[in-house]
């Protein structure tokens, strides 16, 4: 079969891991377990984009402001307590995966310092799926071209066997530099625009972004993935 792509450099944070992940899978599981609604991860995380004391309002209608207060209290303290998990976005193993079998080369250009991209990555168990990585410190940050430039040269790839897939304008620039094909992921469906700079497309789905990529992938129920 013919993929469209023969490497996929993807950003991190915003793009495979989710920053917000544990805040994310506690308030959903929350909301679900109260009854209110039946909230999907998707919808959690896009109510999260007004703050967190009004995607608790949203999530949990019927609660007085007591009880409000409370739950994002225990909120704040589950995630300082989860700060080393890292928490995928649902579907981006098993998209992994799938690339992996086809023989498509995956890397990594992230804005995040080296070490602290590294601890992550070990977290995540997500390391035999990258062939390399290129983080802040090692090279110019994004949208600086210098981490996709070197990628590309040690895989001696030309830009059009390239895809660069990100959250950020600076994923965008940097691919753009180098003509080379970038997919924006809008995970929390915030309403950016990434195709007036320069964006082939722009996903909210991981279904999307697979089809992109030549692949089928399903994100089961929109739960999010969590690290072993």
């Amino acid at each position: 079969m013919l993929y469209p792509y023969k490497l996929v450099v993807f950003d991190w944070e915003g793009t495979i891991a989710d920053p917000l992940g544990a805040l994310v899978d506690y308030l959903w599981q929350e909301a679900n377990h109260q009854g209110w609604a039946a909230f999907s991860q998707s919808q959690v995380r896009h109510h999260l984009l007004s703050g967190v004391p009004e995607a608790v309002k949203q999530l949990f209608p019927g609660f007085s402001e007591q009880l409000w207060h409370a739950t994002i209290e225990r909120a704040e303290r589950m995630v300082s307590q989860k700060r080393d998990q890292v928490f995928l976005f649902a579907g981006i193993n098993s998209l992994l995966q799938q690339l992996q079998i086809a023989n498509i080369t995956c890397a990594i250009a992230t804005n995040k310092g080296q070490h602290s991209f590294e601890k992550a990555l070990n977290n995540s168990q997500l390391g035999p799926y990258f062939s390399l990585y290129r983080c802040a410190g090692q090279l110019h940050p994004k949208p600086h071209p210098a981490m996709l430039q070197e990628i590309l040269d040690v895989c001696q790839l030309k830009p059009q066997d390239a895809v660069m897939i990100g959250d950020s304008h600076a994923d965008i620039e940097m691919a753009r530099c180098l003509n080379v094909d970038a997919i924006a992921v809008d995970w929390y469906s915030s309403g950016w625009h990434p195709d007036k700079i320069g964006a082939k497309a722009t996903v909210r789905t991981i279904e999307q972004l697979s089809a992109l990529l030549g692949m089928h992938v399903s994100s089961s129920g929109e739960k999010i993935e969590q690290d072993v």
